[in-house]
């Protein structure tokens, strides 16, 4: 479908009650709106290349029941979220009880004195958590403050796989937030603007994502084996140890592999040129200085000198000095044969200024 109003799509599908998969993109859709036996039986919502920005539209899709797959690459989403489904239910202040929600029904908290074991008309108080309606959803009763079934269920209860790609997710919270979608092991989030702009790798970015995914078993479309995942935690660790925003997830690593050292700032690349100027030295004396592409094999360097010094190829060994100003002080060594005409001369580090000394053999 291409540039059709999402109200019309709605109205089509209401038609349709076999539909499974749902192609929506490119629309330019901005807001979406959402009944509750709207798209009830799409599995699999592609939604991508429009033009929503905030996740409570997103959110609007939280009650369909059988969404397992759901494609959001391309919009430019600025957070995720995911809403504790008890915030969503008034708390219970009876005299018989406190419900404190913020901790979920499980920690219902009685606060009945003894002498208020019985209500005004003499019978005990009744309190039911945790049931089961017809449909799944929990149940809560109190009898007391007249507060009876009140239901909920998980929202996206069956949503298994979500692509963020391309987005403009600039946050780990957001990211963090992933792990709360009860059923969700697949995320893909290829290009999210808060990976584009670190300083990082891409294998780094994947070792991030992973440390801050604890329950996604599959991203960008490869399996998380548990090794990487303890790899990824433990990069994670060294990376933000001495940044001062840190991820939610990094305290929960920190007690679980304990502190780590940060990773050491290492210029592997230090002093590495593609061009030296060499000197070449024959019977004590310099003989010749040349601009050499140290990346070529040690053999293309004694052809070179075969030529230069109407050698024969084999008649002379070949020995290098790092003598040049450009060297870490300390790293000058003695003189290093070059024997093996296969490795690179990048094996030995030259550097302008450089020395090869010629022996006749």
């Amino acid at each position: 479908m291409a540039e059709l109003e999402w109200c019309h799509v709605i109205a089509l599908t209401s038609v349709m009650p076999a539909l499974k998969e749902l192609h929506v993109c490119g629309n330019g859709y901005t807001d979406l709106v959402v009944q509750s036996d709207d798209l009830h039986t799409v599995e699999c919502l592609r939604i991508n290349d429009n033009s929503l920005t905030s996740w409570e539209e997103i959110w609007k899709l939280h009650q369909l029941p059988k969404l397992k797959t759901l494609i959001l690459s391309g919009n430019p989403l600025q957070d995720i979220f995911y809403k504790d489904p008890m915030s969503e239910v008034d708390t219970c202040n009876c005299p018989w009880c406190r419900w404190d929600h913020s901790t979920g029904l499980e920690d219902l908290v009685f606060e009945v004195e003894e002498e208020d074991l019985e209500n005004d008309s003499g019978h005990a108080a009744n309190v039911n958590v945790g049931s089961e309606s017809a449909t799944g959803d929990q149940l809560v009763d109190c009898k007391p403050c007249g507060l009876e079934s009140i239901s909920w269920s998980n929202p996206f209860p069956a949503l298994k796989a979500l692509c963020i790609s391309e987005t403009s997710i600039n946050a780990w919270q957001h990211v963090e937030e992933l792990s709360k979608f009860p059923h969700l092991h697949s995320v893909r989030m290829k290009g999210i603007q808060l990976l584009s702009t670190a300083d990082v790798t891409e294998e780094d970015r994947r070792k991030l994502s992973i440390a801050c995914l604890p329950t996604i078993s599959n991203l960008n479309g490869s399996s998380i084996s548990e090794t990487e995942r303890d790899k990824a935690e433990r990069h994670c660790l060294t990376y933000f140890s001495d940044k001062e925003s840190k991820p939610a997830v990094f305290q929960v690593l920190q007690e679980k592999h304990g502190q780590l050292t940060p990773l050491a700032d290492v210029d592997i690349g230090y002093g590495f040129q593609e061009w030296a100027k060499l000197k070449f030295i024959h019977k004590a004396n310099i003989v010749h200085e040349a601009n050499m592409h140290v990346v070529e094999p040690v053999g293309t360097l004694r052809l070179y000198i075969s030529k230069k010094l109407f050698l024969p190829l084999r008649s002379f060994r070949m020995w290098h000095r790092a003598s040049g100003a450009s060297h870490k002080e300390g790293l000058m060594e003695d003189l290093e044969e070059l024997f093996l005409d296969s490795l690179p001369m990048s094996r030995f580090n030259f550097l302008d200024g450089d020395e090869i000394f010629i022996d006749d053999i």
